[in-house]
């Protein structure tokens, strides 16, 4: 009698595994498409992003460990457009400012979880989207021909909330994206090998946070009433590695390791709820062939101990956690 009365607070047991449960899926998604123009005669610059994004924190960046393979549906389509101008400080160093445009709608009724009944009310929450704004600076400098730094600043975009599309308590649908802050430093001490640290802040405490039916039942179980802990996100502090070595001219083999790369609620209780989830041993080995005809062509395997709670996870499907995750990637980039 003291549980909410939805679906998902149901405490059915899942079903024993069978032969057909431990066959291994290939699933095959678009995730991202990047388009970039640059002019040698002017200081132009237009940049044309489309990714897949969830109705919770996701992660920062490409560790396609750390979303769910299985779920339904692909959650948000995500476009952004950033124009902008950038300049020669001196003849080592470089500046860039862009004003940054994203619109963002549903890639399927109720990010997959729902069973569609009437068309109509369908059709109208499909056609609605999102927009917002945004600015985005950057700042590069070679030290020497060995060593440089980077550093880009992002500030948060208010997307306009989606009506049609509630959160469990109600909320609607209002997915901003966190402002964040990045300092990257590069080392080539040999012609082959190159190494990169990053150390990256998003500022999701600046987000208003969504109550999700991809969070854990036992964490929504905890908010809905006056005694229920504030649900707010901490800022996320990232850091990440990335070593390179080259094999030839056309060749080069990675491997990049990152800590976590989701937020923690500001609660400890809440928190305590996520903390199977969280991971700071995430691993990517990447292998790029490089062709002046055809572009370039990347390979990766991720790696992540545990399956993250966030991520487009169907509340009509629920399952326990999976364990260890593996995912290939492939990427293919053509410069002109």
């Amino acid at each position: 009698a003291m549980q909410p009365a939805f679906e998902w607070a149901g405490d059915a047991k899942p079903a024993a595994p069978t032969l057909s449960s431990r066959v291994l899926v290939a699933e095959t998604r678009l995730l991202a498409t990047d388009l970039a123009f640059r002019s040698e005669s002017t200081p132009l610059t237009v940049s044309f992003g489309t990714s897949v994004a969830g109705d919770s924190p996701s992660t920062t960046s490409a560790f396609g460990a750390l979303h769910s393979l299985d779920a339904p549906g692909i959650g948000l389509v995500r476009q952004q457009l950033a124009t902008g101008i950038e300049g020669e400080l001196s003849e080592r160093s470089l500046i860039s400012a862009s004003v940054v445009l994203v619109n963002q709608q549903f890639a399927s009724f109720g990010l997959g979880t729902e069973a569609v009944d009437d068309y109509t009310a369908a059709q109208l929450a499909a056609a609605e989207s999102s927009a917002g704004t945004g600015v985005r600076v950057g700042f590069r400098q070679s030290l020497s021909e060995r060593f440089s730094w980077s550093t880009d600043v992002q500030s948060r975009i208010n997307m306009e909330a989606f009506q049609n599309y509630r959160g469990v308590f109600a909320d609607p649908g209002n997915f901003d994206i966190p402002g964040q802050a990045s300092v990257t430093a590069r080392w080539t001490p040999t012609a082959r090998f190159d190494l990169a640290v990053t150390a990256e802040r998003v500022f999701y405490s600046d987000l208003v946070a969504f109550s999700s039916a991809a969070l854990p039942v036992r964490f929504l179980a905890l908010l809905g009433d006056g005694t229920s802990p504030e649900f707010r996100w901490r800022d996320l502090d990232v850091f990440v590695a990335d070593a390179g070595l080259r094999l030839g001219e056309s060749n080069r083999i990675s491997l990049r390791y990152s800590t976590q790369q989701q937020p923690d609620p500001t609660s400890g209780l809440l928190r305590s709820m996520l903390a199977e989830g969280a991971t700071d041993t995430n691993f990517v080995l990447g292998f790029e062939h490089r062709s002046p005809r055809f572009g370039r062509l990347r390979l990766a395997g991720s790696y992540a101990p545990t399956e993250a709670f966030f991520g487009n996870i169907s509340a009509l499907a629920r399952r326990p956690d999976s364990g260890a995750q593996l995912e290939g990637e492939a990427s293919w980039r053509y410069d002109f």
